[in-house]
């Protein structure tokens, strides 16, 4: 069993690249994202240059790995800013000049005792190109903490990815470190795929946004349906709001984990059933993400829903009043073709009583 998982987000290097934040924004929210789980951030070295000047930060880069490209004035400039691990792109297919310049590159890293991560391999590849004699003597000469294989494309799906991912370890003799897209939809299921095959680290980002695996997604699935131990916040939801609020992306009210609406409720015998027995209904609990459920009165509300949503608010309503007022909120609901919101229930109520007497 993987004993600690290791999270790289892509939320902040995304908004970074579209130009939504800059710099010093990133290093205030990867302060953030810290202060909320354990996290890694890829930026790209040419960032963090342009911002500093060439200089330190003055700051902990123990959070950062910078992204260089095959060159030895990067590697340096990386070094000299203190930042201990960098990830190298490298190409499945490398010439002999390109190997000679990773070899350059990853012996200047080396000698600087920094921690190394190459990538990225494409993972529907066939397995030849991952027993290649070039890779597997880089990979064997060096002391490399890791290999990106990725799914760019979105080509494979969660049963797949296992398999080839099984496959792969096989022929390396390194970590692996996967990374998924959500081109067809299945980005949360091929990371859970990669993590069933043992793969412990993999690259998120909050919300899923730039069609990245959505880490609290990734989290709930890892702790709810593979039965793995992970740390998750108990106030989740709020925290990847606030996050992405900052970045100018709103989230969904429906959204996965982190939706406003997704412990809403409406149907009159549902609500009746959320209350007697909720585990039903909910894969877990509004309170684990910090949520709170809520009841939804509409067309299709019945006595239960009205009788949980009075008590919600803490109105004393007669019971003989109930059937009326049960009238009314449909009646409403169907004319406005939306929900009835707690106003204009209370002007019902209103409306009920004083018909009543």
């Amino acid at each position: 069993m993987i004993s600690e998982f290791v999270f790289i987000d892509k939320t902040l290097a995304y908004a970074l690249k579209n130009e939504k934040i800059d710099l010093p924004d990133y290093m205030l929210l990867m302060k953030k994202i810290t202060a909320m789980t354990k996290m890694y951030f890829d930026i790209h070295i040419n960032f963090l240059r342009k911002y500093s000047g060439g200089n330190s930060l003055n700051m902990d880069f123990g959070s950062i790995r910078a992204w260089v490209d095959c060159q030895e004035e990067q590697v340096l400039a990386a070094y000299e800013m203190g930042i201990s691990w960098i990830k190298i792109n490298i190409n499945n297919a490398v010439s002999d000049n390109a190997v000679n310049e990773l070899m350059k590159v990853l012996t200047l890293a080396a000698g600087f005792k920094m921690k190394i991560t190459l990538g990225c391999m494409d993972i529907t590849e066939n397995i030849e190109e991952f027993q290649n004699e070039k890779l597997l003597n880089i990979l064997n000469s060096f002391k490399i903490s890791g290999l990106i294989v990725h799914d760019g494309e979105s080509r494979l799906d969660p049963i797949s990815t296992y398999m080839k991912l099984l496959e792969i370890k096989k022929a390396v003799p390194v970590k692996l470190e996967y990374g998924g897209k959500n081109g067809l939809g299945l980005a949360t299921g091929n990371t859970l795929g990669a993590v069933k095959s043992g793969i412990g680290t993999m690259s998120v980002s909050i919300g899923g946004i730039g069609g990245f695996p959505a880490y609290e997604e990734v989290a709930m699935g890892i702790s709810r349906l593979l039965k793995i131990p992970v740390d998750i916040p108990r106030n989740i939801a709020v925290c990847c709001k606030e996050l992405l609020e900052y970045i100018r992306i709103e989230i969904p009210k429906t959204k996965p984990i982190i939706g406003a609406n997704i412990f809403a409720h409406e149907s009159g015998i549902h609500v009746d059933g959320i209350y007697k027995r909720s585990e039903l209904y909910e894969p877990f609990a509004p309170e684990e993400v910090g949520l709170s459920r809520k009841i939804v009165i509409g067309k299709h509300s019945g006595k239960a829903a009205i009788e949980h949503k009075i008590q919600e608010l803490n109105i004393n309503v007669k019971p003989y009043c109930i059937k009326t007022l049960l009238e009314k909120v449909r009646s409403l609901a169907i004319k406005q073709k939306t929900a009835v919101g707690d106003e204009q229930l209370l002007r019902l109520i209103e409306e009920v009583a004083v018909c009543n007497g």
